[in-house]
């Protein structure tokens, strides 16, 4: 039942992303050259989004 998260997070978010991982989670940011893919890559590598 433990199961590890990963979560992806959009530009705008960056500070957020930064929090999380010094708080011990799994936090991807999101490139921004890559903004009109955030979902496709968030489903794609089964990630939690946050946009």
């Amino acid at each position: 039942m433990n199961e590890s998260h990963t979560f992806l997070f959009d530009g705008m978010l960056g500070r957020l992303c930064r929090k999380m991982r010094l708080l011990g989670f799994d936090s991807k940011l999101n490139p921004e050259s890559d903004a009109g893919h955030f979902l496709i890559n968030a489903d794609k590598e089964k990630l939690i989004y946050k946009y």
